[in-house]
């Protein structure tokens, strides 16, 4: 069975795959995660690049600076957040390793014993 017939249709990180295994489990919550970590860096790229232009052009006008400041508040400390979640991908990634490394060992045992 191959990991696209495990899948319910669509996109594979809009929803989980129907049949899981472990593996398949985490490998897509570490895609669900790499995709959030993509749209916390393209916020941090936009509200430096924001910051930037105000130091060098000056203030923007009210309303723009209410939007900017929602913005900030949806999303604080966006660089904090992006490091967090990047050293979660990858320890979800290292889980997924470990259990096809388990898979592995008691797949190759039971071969043995046979």
């Amino acid at each position: 069975m191959t990991d696209q017939s495990l899948r319910g249709g669509g996109d594979s990180r809009s929803k989980p795959p129907i049949l899981l295994t472990k593996v398949d489990a985490l490998n897509w919550a570490a895609q669900q995660l790499e995709d959030f970590a993509r749209s916390l860096e393209l916020t941090a790229i936009v509200l430096g690049a924001v910051d930037k232009a105000d130091r060098e052009n000056g203030p923007r006008d009210a309303e723009t600076r209410a939007k900017l400041a929602e913005i900030r508040r949806d999303v604080p400390e966006p660089q904090l957040q992006l490091t967090a979640v990047r050293a979660g991908v990858q320890a979800i990634r290292d889980m997924a390793l470990e259990e096809r490394l388990v898979t592995a060992r008691v797949e190759a045992k039971a071969g043995v014993a046979s």
